[in-house]
């Protein structure tokens, strides 16, 4: 074998040697919570109007998806929502920092539970 072929096969298993380390030390560190902490949906609610009798108009600002489960009005009033009640109005109407956006959304059909305030 010549010294260039030797010198080749050193540099392979060299990387291959890293990169398998890489990947352990990945593994060992936690990568799973780092990784899905980027999929993470973080939403936001700026500003809730009713608009009508279980209608809302609510401003969001979100990452990855917005997930909009429910949200405690200023009286105390729990409003759940349903994802089928959900309809996007418009995107990208305000200004949100990256890798957040800014939405308004409508909510219908939400019911209205009393929940206890805490705080």
């Amino acid at each position: 074998m010549s010294a260039v072929s030797e010198t080749v096969i050193g540099v392979i298993i060299v990387a291959m040697a890293a990169t398998v380390l890489g990947v352990v030390f990945y593994i060992l560190t936690g990568y799973q919570t780092g990784f899905t902490h980027q999929l993470e949906a973080v939403t936001t609610l700026v500003a809730g109007v009713e608009t009508e009798p279980n209608t809302w108009i609510v401003e969001v600002v979100w990452t990855y998806k917005p997930v909009i489960k429910g949200f405690i009005t200023s009286d105390g009033r729990f409003i759940s929502v349903d994802s089928g009640q959900v309809s996007l109005l418009q995107c990208g109407v305000g200004y949100a920092p990256a890798p957040y956006r800014y939405c308004i959304y409508r909510l219908e059909g939400v019911s209205k539970e009393p929940v206890e305030v805490v705080g």
